[in-house]
């Protein structure tokens, strides 16, 4: 029987997360899932103390509901002082008197659960990133190399000539300085115009380019090559948008490569930081295999599993997102999957899933260490308070709480990705070219 596409968006119950690292200049992972089981609690009826009585009831009752809705659901549990943390939230918000005076108050409790993946988007942050959108220069570039790790299509970065490769030698004439939040990362105000001097490969001239915000797509389709007899593809991060494109060209570019007899895979995740993960989970499907792959687990132990099968990527065996299937013409083969520091929340949970797979190894660098699943809370305003609710689990039952090591450490050269000096591609082919079915 032909199975028909569909996406079965979480738009019926659940809304998630597309919040991408270039917005706000640190790297805030956009989720994983929320699970139909893992359903949050009913906000409390619980009465904080607040710092100031000037504070307006509108404001008290909005951030109160919030700060219910956290202490009800964070996965953080009794590890945290909740008096303490409502304490420090109205104290900042002092004598707020609208919803978004309360913002500032409501992220800082956000920041004190210490999960490092919880976040909020004010009303309008949330209303362009549902339409995967988002307004910034388009880049962002890794400290202290100040390599571009990414130009994003359409983006103000791309307009003006720059891309992958180029390196940021000073920003507004300055030397390049590490973000507070997340040193990995160049200092860039995405939100103002900004003078770049790159250098780029090859040149002796330095380039001075100036940047404004605009207004641009934030949807990356998954790209692929063929490495002699080893197919490579890229997963990029999954902001939002057409879920079925994105699982379509996973498997149109597995199904060009398995057709040109590719006998091991590298699925590379080094950029992916973040995103809706059922389309990677159903587009890499036939490389990683049917079967259930790992699970959710809450702070009461409650678990969701998450599994593939025949194109679709499943919750509880009720498909999130599905796909007519390709099936390789030769099942299980090994594979190699690619991870750095970049790597985080939704890649994480891609790389869980073929933990414990057959004949497979991770080879780079360790990922960030956000491995939870998120649920997105809108409130009365229209804003957004994503908060971690679930730990993840591979199949085997090994739950992960910070950052995941590969199983070989190679060191990334960000300056050569994706070419031909790309150490951390050629050790992967080296150890698929070993494996069954792959030697010479």
């Amino acid at each position: 029987m032909k199975t028909l596409d569909r996406s079965t968006s979480v738009n019926r119950r659940f809304t998630w997360l597309t919040y991408i690292f270039v917005m706000t200049l640190a790297l805030n992972s956009c989720g994983t899932a929320a699970t139909p089981s893992l359903e949050p609690t009913a906000v409390s009826t619980l009465t904080p103390t607040p710092a100031s009585l000037n504070i307006s009831p509108e404001a008290k009752q909005y951030l109160t509901e919030a700060l219910d809705f956290i202490e009800e659901n964070s996965v953080m549990g009794d590890e945290i002082d909740w008096a303490a943390l409502r304490s420090d939230a109205f104290a900042l918000a002092g004598a707020a008197q609208t919803t978004s005076d309360t913002f500032p108050a409501i992220r800082l409790a956000l920041s004190q659960l210490g999960d490092q993946h919880s976040f909020f988007q004010t009303p309008q942050e949330a209303k362009l990133l549902s339409q995967a959108r988002i307004k910034n220069l388009g880049l962002i570039a890794e400290y202290p190399g100040g390599v571009i790790l990414q130009v994003y299509p359409g983006g103000p970065a791309e307009l003006s000539g720059l891309h992958a490769g180029d390196i940021i030698e000073a920003v507004n004439n300055e030397p390049i300085q590490p973000d507070q939040r997340r040193p990995l990362f160049v200092a860039i105000d995405q939100s103002t115009q900004t003078q770049l001097t790159v250098k780029r490969q090859g040149q002796d001239q330095l380039l001075e380019i100036t940047l404004d915000p605009a207004e641009y797509s934030l949807e990356v389709l998954p790209q692929g090559k063929l490495l002699n007899n080893i197919g490579y593809i890229e997963l990029p991060q999954f902001p939002g948008g057409d879920e079925l494109a994105y699982a379509r060209t996973a498997q149109e570019i597995i199904k060009a490569y398995d057709e040109q007899s590719a006998c091991g895979w590298i699925v590379d995740i080094r950029r992916n930081r973040c995103g809706g993960v059922w389309p990677m989970l159903a587009g890499i499907g036939p490389i990683l295999g049917e079967g259930d792959a790992g699970w959710f687990i809450d702070k009461a132990g409650a678990q969701e599993i998450w599994s593939y099968r025949r194109g679709e990527a499943l919750l509880n065996n009720e498909a999130m997102v599905s796909i007519y299937p390709y099936t390789l013409k030769a099942p299980m083969p090994p594979v190699v999957v690619l991870t750095g520091p970049l790597t985080a929340s939704a890649s994480e949970m891609i790389l869980i899933a073929f933990r414990g797979r057959p004949n497979t190894r991770s080879f780079g660098e360790a990922t960030l260490g956000v491995p939870t699943a998120n649920f997105s809370q809108e409130l009365s305003d229209g804003a957004m308070l994503i908060l971690t609710v679930a730990w993840e689990a591979d199949r085997t039952g090994q739950i992960y709480k910070g950052r995941i090591q590969p199983d070989e450490f190679v060191d990334i050269d960000w300056a050569v990705f994706g070419t031909e000096q790309d150490a951390v591609m050629l050790a992967a082919v080296d150890w698929l070219q070993t494996q069954s079915g792959c030697t010479p």
